[in-house]
């Protein structure tokens, strides 16, 4: 089955394999995806009144904007199978506070929860999450991070380099777990020298 355009009465069918591109506008408080869904199209659910979201074990990936602009969500449960998270996939999901990563997640997108005003709570290792300096742009999560670590002069998250002071003109040391560098983190000419190394 394959659902386009449409309004959600009483929750998707366990049979939905596939929904298209903006296909809801959902008034439900309340959602669950069910663990058939292979694939769903960008801003699938956008700009819905979504509080609580649930996605059942089986789900893989979110796609871009999927969830953006939902501005009553609250809280996500995320399955031990999901892996991927789409470009601004949670953007702009102002009552959203916290969220719990699964161990499964390997790839969080750029601005995935751009704009989400409240969020200040991120539960979940990002060790081993390839995602992008930007992934929580505005969101109190990473303004409370940088501002706690203000005076360091090295800052990561997980494998993303945030911050890098380095008095020294003549050397630079990136720690070895760092495999994303921020834009504009480092100079034109450490940033080639890292790419060479195989940070990107």
């Amino acid at each position: 089955t394959t659902l386009f355009r449409s309004e959600i009465v009483d929750g998707l069918p366990k049979s939905v394999r596939y929904i298209g591109e903006n296909a809801f506008k959902v008034s439900n408080k309340d959602l669950t995806l069910p663990a058939g869904l292979e694939y769903i199209g960008d801003h699938a659910f956008g700009n819905s009144d979504i509080v609580n979201l649930t996605i059942e074990k089986g789900i893989t990936q979110l796609s871009d904007r999927a969830f953006s602009g939902c501005k009553e969500l609250k809280s996500i449960d995320f399955p031990e199978s999901l892996e991927y998270l789409g470009v601004d996939c949670f953007a702009e999901c102002n009552s959203l506070e916290s969220v719990t990563l699964p161990d499964s997640l390997k790839h969080l997108g750029m601005y995935c929860f751009r704009d989400c005003a409240n969020l200040t709570e991120v539960k979940g290792s990002l060790a081993n999450v390839e995602y992008y300096n930007n992934s929580f742009y505005r969101t109190k999560f990473m303004d409370n991070y940088m501002a706690d670590n203000e005076d360091r002069a090295i800052v990561a998250l997980g494998s993303v380099l945030l911050k890098y002071k380095d008095d020294s003109s003549d050397s630079t040391v990136i720690p070895d777990n760092i495999k994303v560098i921020g834009k504009g983190i480092l100079p034109d000419y450490f940033r080639k020298l890292a790419e060479y190394a195989g940070v990107s």
